[in-house]
């Protein structure tokens, strides 16, 4: 089985464009995503049954990410309430989305809750990474981050 760091071939179904790209497998928290994603962490996991998986999601994050200073944010990292703009591989499609909090999404705004698959596999990552979104039914998805904008607010 081939680890993370190795080239997977990915081929778009529809226009057979291939070849192999790097799976970035870094995250880059700041400190303040860290303490917000832990606190929803143990929010779930305070309200037990069927929260508890999507707080082990979060503590693995928050334990397996790069922290960074507080006085040195990223730019090219995907973060709590920033935009991210990203290309599904198989259709070529490019999506602009926010992901926030589950308590900060509105309807009728690209907001996606950080509890979606989308969000738990964006988060932290770095633009131009290449990311495998593990979707319900044992489906699977590859995202392209083509950039990110700066949160305008933070979430608390």
């Amino acid at each position: 089985m081939p680890d993370a760091g190795c080239l997977f071939p990915v081929i778009a179904a529809g226009n057979r464009r291939g070849g192999a790209f790097a799976m970035k497998t870094e995250r880059y928290l700041s400190q303040t995503d860290a303490a917000i994603l832990g606190r929803l962490a143990e929010h779930l996991l305070r309200k037990g049954g069927v929260n508890i998986p999507f707080a082990e999601q979060l503590i693995a994050i928050i334990e397996t990410s790069i922290l960074l200073p507080a006085n040195a944010p990223r730019e090219d990292c995907v973060a709590l309430y920033s935009t991210v703009v990203c290309r599904d591989l198989e259709s070529d499609r490019q999506m602009s989305l926010c992901i926030v909090c589950p308590h900060d999404v509105h309807d009728g705004l690209a907001q996606v809750s950080i509890l979606a698959p989308l969000a738990l596999a964006l988060v932290g990552r770095m633009v131009g990474s290449l990311v495998e979104v593990k979707l319900p039914f044992l489906q699977t998805m590859f995202i392209e981050i083509v950039g990110t904008e700066s949160p305008v607010h933070q979430g608390t």
